[in-house]
């Protein structure tokens, strides 16, 4: 366990307007630490962000300028240097880019998470890395250390679902970007010849571009975008089948999420799923009408293996161990 005695000035950056997995974990980790650590977050002014830190965290809003923009540096160069962090946390690429300029003419221990396999040479080039997954840490040239993502589980009214609803209630989470594959599952849908409903939540870009296929595809009563939601454990635990149909994930907190109020989980093989789900769970996106069709006909099975897994793996995601590992590294770093 850690020393709390051994009270840390710690920095959490993070430059983003999301409000995904990466943001989740930025705003858990700053609210965990603070009630251990002095603990200043470094962030735009996104409402997500700013409306989920708790009173124990200072908060310093930074200018949404490009990456290589002097005067943000020197604004930021002396803010570090006043506040004299013992550690400096980056989140993500742009922010850790920042700090690792400024790193080179202001002494201090740097600490760069990547949340996701894609992008981010930087990361190459800063001693100090985590990566949420082990496929993100195969993405990074030299030795990293994984820390899972966590969450803190909810307490929400779950039925047993020994057989499944009628209609099969199919549920699918993450902003509407290309790379979720919400366009693929759309038409894989399409193709089910079963009593369905299929509800997407989040929002995002491609809004507007699955409205219309799901307009042309005639499935205004099989298929709805519900925009961001914030009852998204009661959604799972109502739903038969959870689908996260990426193209790539860091590590989808999605997922972590299913392991505590989900009833089936399906994904395809990206960051995350390949250590929390067993082959049967795992689908090429080219297989998932007759992935979705075979878990109806034998749901009670799928679930059964399911709950199985949910027992073993939970324990395992709470943000509670998240942070520990953390705190464990910042004073492994800093003695």
């Amino acid at each position: 366990m850690i020393d709390t005695k051994n009270k840390l000035n710690i920095a959490q950056m993070i430059a983003s307007n999301g409000a995904g997995g990466a943001e989740k974990i930025f705003i858990d980790l700053c609210n965990e630490l603070g009630k251990r650590h002095s603990v200043t977050a470094y962030t735009y002014n996104n409402p997500f962000i700013v409306n989920g830190l708790n009173e124990s965290v200072r908060v310093c809003i930074i200018e949404q300028r490009s990456r290589f923009h002097f005067p943000h540096y020197l604004k930021l160069y002396k803010s570090f240097k006043e506040q004299s962090f013992d550690l400096i946390h980056t989140h993500s690429v742009k922010a850790s880019v920042i700090v690792y300029y400024i790193n080179k003419v202001l002494p201090f221990c740097h600490v760069a998470t990547k949340h996701n396999s894609r992008k981010g040479k930087i990361f190459n080039k800063i001693k100090n890395v985590t990566a949420v997954s082990r496929r993100v840490s195969q993405s990074i040239a030299h030795p990293s250390k994984i820390i899972h993502n966590g969450i803190n589980p909810q307490i929400i009214q779950k039925e047993p679902k020994l057989n499944s609803n009628k209609p099969f209630k199919l549920l699918s989470i993450g902003r509407l970007d290309p790379i979720k594959g919400f366009h693929l599952l759309i038409d894989s849908v399409s193709k089910l010849r079963i009593d369905y409903r299929l509800e997407i939540v989040g929002d995002g870009p491609q809004k507007s571009a699955l409205d219309l296929q799901i307009e042309d595809l005639g499935l205004q009563k099989k298929v709805r975008l519900s925009g961001f939601q914030k009852n998204i454990a009661q959604k799972m635990a109502d739903s038969d089948l959870l689908i996260i149909n990426s193209f790539s994930e860091g590590f989808s907190i999605v997922a972590i999420e299913a392991l505590y109020y989900g009833n089936v989980l399906i994904s395809t093989d990206v960051g995350g799923s390949d250590e929390i789900l067993t082959e049967a769970f795992l689908f090429e996106q080219n297989e998932l009408t007759e992935k979705i069709k075979s878990i109806y006909q034998s749901y009670s099975e799928y679930h059964e293996k399911f709950n199985i897994i949910q027992r073993l793996k939970r324990e395992n995601f709470l943000f509670s161990k998240t942070a520990e590992y953390y705190e464990l590294l910042y004073q492994e770093l800093l003695n």
